[in-house]
């Protein structure tokens, strides 16, 4: 079947056969009109929004009623149209349906079809509806009022990802840590209401062998800035995208027929729009822009440091274990996307942050039960404070006195071992995550006015401030939230520094008090992983 096409604007328009002039004037006059014949006209159909008259051309293409349309829309923009050759009584039940109402005519004279009359006994008699003011629209017209609507995400084993390529690193990497396949090609987005300039970025291609890919990956995507993962309209073709986290109105099937031949589009939500995609030409594999995955295991240089004559040649290697994200390293930029992340996330509350120089280290006692859609996950590694890139680990292993004495763990710094590099953190930098976004405290007034001062000296405060200590210390250990914030916040630092020196199980009770339990129980697991560990060691 040929394909349907809406007809663009540089294309001529089309002209009705010319009338031949009448034969005799006078006797042209005086004879009555005749009826003219429904045999040599169009069918078109009127719609009160741009998705109704879309859906009419889909179903129209569908079907194969016919082989192109001509779209209008009238001057105030409050009426779309379309029509289509010939008469088709198909067609005139389909604008119904559509929400339409189905007209049949020749150019600019058009006459409505009254419902329960079949368009084959319709006479044209009188001029009915005028569409000379009318302008000639096209399909890049049609689509940017066309509304998405949200759907769930069913999984697939490959989809398509729309980034820059800043945050294409990122997800290769994270790609590549599950065994995903990908590749690349540079594109072009140009929007189609043609309010904006043209912007360039990059087209992933995420295909998985053997399953599906993982959700967890695929919801990390979508919160990324700047970035739309969406799928082919399916039938083997991909020339309409679809972002995953919607359906159009119509089939995607149906409406990719309705697209110019050799354009690709992009359907996305409110955040990105709708734009029409120019591809390159060539596809280059994903793992060839990502550096090798083993690499020597970087040392943090300091002056008049003790150096081995001849350092052990570690690597770091990709391992398979499964790990806990208890840390995660950001630079400068992504830092910027902290703050509004934060906000809205329990881990704005529970969490710290170490500030050093280009990067940050953002840890929490008890582990980050939320993953950031950015930066590097690292896992902590006992004693002390150091953390690894999750999937790499050490070959040859290194004991811990071997990590102590390579990473200088003396309790004063954190340190973190990426297959970038090293960086060590002072631990007196520790601050709240909530100071990112916290402003400078109002001034108070503070002091007491005479009477104020009388009555303090006729009370034994004292003696109430004692009874209320006592009262406050058995309500927190009937209820760990009335603990009071300022305490909250030293108990956190406590277990933190605990979990650091490999102590889960005071950390562990510590979050226990606040009341943190899901967070605790994860230390409980990991102080008895530890002990099983160092029992079958010996």
């Amino acid at each position: 079947m040929a394909r349907f096409k809406i007809r663009r604007l540089d294309e001529p328009e089309k002209k009705p056969p010319p009338v031949p002039p009448p034969k005799d004037e006078v006797a042209e006059e005086q004879a009555p009109e005749p009826v003219k014949p429904v045999d040599a006209v169009d069918t078109g159909a009127r719609f009160a929004s741009a998705a109704q008259l879309l859906s009419y051309l889909g179903a129209i293409a569908g079907l194969g009623l016919a082989p192109e349309a001509d779209c209008r829309r009238d001057p105030l923009g409050r009426f779309w149209w379309g029509e289509t050759q010939g008469i088709c009584e198909r067609s005139v039940e389909l604008a119904r349906a559509a929400g339409g109402t189905p007209y049949l005519g020749r150019a600019d004279r058009w006459a409505p079809v009254p419902a329960g009359k079949r368009a084959t006994e319709l006479a044209l008699n009188g001029h009915v509806l005028d569409l000379s003011g009318w302008q000639r629209v096209d399909l890049r017209q049609l689509v940017p009022g066309l509304p998405l609507r949200p759907c769930r995400y069913v999984p697939r084993r490959e989809c398509l990802v729309i980034t820059t390529g800043s945050l294409a690193r990122w997800i290769l990497r994270r790609a590549a840590g599950v065994g995903i396949e990908t590749s690349l090609q540079t594109i072009t987005m140009t929007p189609l209401n043609d309010e904006a300039q043209p912007t360039t970025g990059l087209l992933l291609h995420l295909r998985s062998g053997a399953d599906t890919l993982p959700a967890s990956l695929i919801d990390r995507l979508i919160e990324l800035p700047y970035t739309v993962v969406a799928a082919g309209g399916g039938h083997g073709n991909e020339q309409l995208l679809v972002d995953i986290r919607y359906r159009p109105p119509l089939e995607t099937h149906l409406l990719a027929d309705l697209l110019p031949p050799g354009e690709t589009w992009l359907f996305a939500g409110p955040d990105c729009g709708h734009h029409r995609l120019a591809l390159g030409k060539k596809t280059l594999p994903g793992a060839d822009l990502l550096a090798p995955l083993e690499a020597l295991a970087p040392r943090i240089t300091r002056p008049n440091g003790n150096r081995l004559p001849k350092p052990l040649p570690v690597r770091l290697v990709v391992q398979t274990t499964p790990y806990q994200v208890d840390a995660v390293l950001i630079d400068d930029k992504e830092r910027t996307w902290l703050r509004p992340f934060l906000m809205s996330s329990s881990l704005g509350e529970r969490g710290f942050l170490l500030p050093g120089e280009g990067v940050s280290l953002l840890l929490a006692p008890g582990g980050l039960s939320t993953t950031l859609p950015f930066g590097v996950p690292l896992v902590h590694l006992s004693p002390g404070p150091l953390y690894l890139e999750a999937g790499l680990g050490f070959y040859p292993p290194l004991p811990e006195a071997a990590r102590i004495e390579r990473y200088q763990l003396d309790g004063k710094a954190a340190v973190a071992v990426t297959a970038r590099g090293a960086w060590s953190f002072p631990a007196s930098r520790l601050i709240p995550c909530w100071r990112l976004w916290q402003e400078k405290p109002a001034e108070t007034r503070n002091g007491l006015s005479n009477g104020g001062r009388e009555l303090l000296q006729a009370v034994a405060w004292e003696i109430n401030r004692m009874e209320a200590q006592q009262l406050r210390e058995r309500a927190t250990e009937q209820h760990p939230g009335l603990i009071q914030p300022k305490d909250r916040q030293a108990l956190r630092k406590r277990a933190l520094k605990a979990q650091q020196e490999g102590n889960f199980v005071v950390a562990a009770q510590l979050l226990e008090k606040l009341g943190e339990h899901a967070e605790a129980a994860r230390l409980y697991e990991k102080a008895a992983a530890t002990h099983r560990g160092k029992a079958h060691d010996s």
